[in-house]
């Protein structure tokens, strides 16, 4: 029978699940955040004008700083995916070492307590470090063709909420 009824099976059986959901809900998040702005935006037709003020104003800043074409974009993109991806991978290899570690000494030693602090607060900053990446309004963000024109299609979508 290929179904336990332990706890340790049922961890399993959630931990993978909760990692294959993940993927979709990710895509979805990212898909609706922009639409749940714009929608709670048109409650009122003062929120409305705020909401078209606040993209105006800020396309009005990146469009200061001349655009990029998208050829460039994807190699500036490709350079921060690698980024990330090194530090991904010492986070990983860091986990893999601490584990390894934590499988041949005795987990209650004072030292090894002091070295499971050191490697999560490693961890938090290689974290840290991954989100500063991957949301800095730095030259890729500031020069974005693709980012100016979802922000000229969301006040034209919301405009076009406004004359309804």
């Amino acid at each position: 029978m290929w179904l336990r009824h332990d706890a340790s099976w049922w961890a399993l059986v959630l931990a993978i699940a909760a990692l294959v959901l993940m993927v979709p809900a990710n895509v979805v998040s990212n898909v609706l955040t922009p639409l749940l702005l714009n929608w709670f935006a048109t409650w009122s037709n003062a929120a409305l004008e705020r909401r078209i003020a606040k993209l105006e104003n800020q396309l009005a800043e990146l469009e200061k700083n001349p655009a990029i074409d998208e050829a460039q974009e994807q190699i500036l993109w490709g350079i921060t995916t690698l980024r990330m991806m090194a530090l991904s991978l010492s986070s990983a290899l860091l986990l893999i070492f601490y584990v390894g570690l934590g499988m041949l000494v005795n987990p209650a030693n004072p030292e090894f307590k002091h070295l499971t602090l050191t490697v999560y607060a490693i961890l938090a900053v290689t974290f840290m470090g991954t989100l500063r990446l991957r949301y800095a309004h730095d030259f890729r963000y500031k020069h974005s063709p693709t980012l100016r024109m979802g922000l000229r299609k969301a006040i034209d979508d919301l405009k076009k909420l406004r004359r309804q």
